[in-house]
């Protein structure tokens, strides 16, 4: 969660990236406050960051968190 909310911050703080970028982001630190991250979702947002983290997807990434709630 802590680097969920230091990358937020910094990209807020320094006018970087793209809001699909901020979005994963926060979904991340919502799915790690619910303790619902899995080895498997983290491969995903992994491998989005690696590819899109200058240029936003075509499409809204969607990632295998659990459900909410969880």
């Amino acid at each position: 969660m802590a680097l969920c909310h230091f990358s937020i911050t910094q990209l807020d703080l320094f006018s970087v990236g793209h809001e699909q970028l901020r979005k994963v982001w926060m979904e991340l630190r919502e799915a790690a406050k619910r303790r619902a991250v899995t080895l498997e979702s983290l491969a995903e947002v992994r491998e989005f960051l690696q590819v899109h983290w200058k240029y936003p997807a075509a499409t809204a990434p969607r990632f295998s968190f659990g459900p909410r709630g969880a």
